[in-house]
């Protein structure tokens, strides 16, 4: 094994260690029942708590605010070839009728929240919940 790939190891060892301390979990949560729609006093907590979240906020003070998220998915970095994984999203849906398709196909209200590899919000995103 050349030098580079085992810095690499070590490094990729060190950010997940350091991931999973900030409360990242590193694995991935897919809702696979359809229609999903959320108990109201879950989309009550979902509605009062993501105007509360604000980038540099840690994933526990988010899961505090919100309880658990529905999804949790990986965020790669914007590049056409080979990504690399730049965080986390934890998806909080308050209603997704189908699995696939557009927006208003699948009459989606949610809430996605991005973290980097720290564990720290970098994007709060809403949408549907009108």
């Amino acid at each position: 094994m050349s030098a580079s790939r085992l810095v690499q190891g070590v490094l990729a060892l060190l950010l997940s260690a350091a991931g999973m301390a900030s409360g990242m979990s590193g694995d991935e949560r897919v809702i696979t029942a359809y229609p999903h729609v959320a108990a109201p006093e879950r989309a009550a907590t979902i509605r009062a708590g993501y105007v509360r979240i604000k980038p540099g906020m840690s994933s526990a003070e988010v899961r505090n605010l919100m309880g658990e998220p529905d999804e949790i998915r990986p965020l790669y970095a914007p590049m056409a070839k080979k990504p690399d994984a730049i965080g986390q999203t934890c998806w909080y849906v308050l209603q997704r009728l189908a699995e696939h398709g557009s927006q208003n196909e699948r009459q989606e209200s949610a809430v996605r929240v991005s973290f980097d590899l720290q564990g720290v919000v970098t994007a709060v995103d809403a949408w549907g919940l009108e």
